[in-house]
């Protein structure tokens, strides 16, 4: 996936916060009345939501294996692919997805098919 310049990535996340807030919120408040167990796993689920926004399903699938990436949805009542888009304002910066772009094969990488190193990483760039 080409490089999305800096002035379009800023451009794409100020639309997003016409929409990005309420749904967000309804998401999250309804996740934290729901939840009960361990606070951390409650916490990550919710950055995964906000990491799904900014950076698309896809991204988020690379970072987390099958089972974190199912406990994380059934924790916030969701599938990251309907709340999220595939590729996001900043999904050019997912190393992972810059990786899979290049040899076509984005469900072995994110089985783990295929290893990729540091797949988990944003570049600044």
């Amino acid at each position: 996936m080409p490089r999305i310049p800096k002035k379009q990535e800023l451009e794409a996340l100020n639309q997003m916060e016409q929409i990005l807030p309420l749904d967000l919120e309804n998401i999250v408040k309804k996740a934290a009345a729901e939840y009960f167990g361990d606070g951390k796993i409650l916490e990550s689920a919710i950055g995964a939501l906000i990491i799904g926004k900014l950076y698309g399903w896809q991204p988020l699938r690379v970072l987390h294996n099958a089972s974190v990436y199912a406990k994380y949805q059934k924790i916030l009542g969701v599938k990251f692919a309907d709340v999220c888009p595939a590729r996001g304002p900043l999904a050019g910066r997912s190393v992972g997805l810059q990786i899979d772009d290049s040899i076509a094969n984005f469900w072995k990488i994110a089985k783990g098919e295929i290893k990729v190193p540091n797949k988990g990483l944003f570049d600044k760039s």
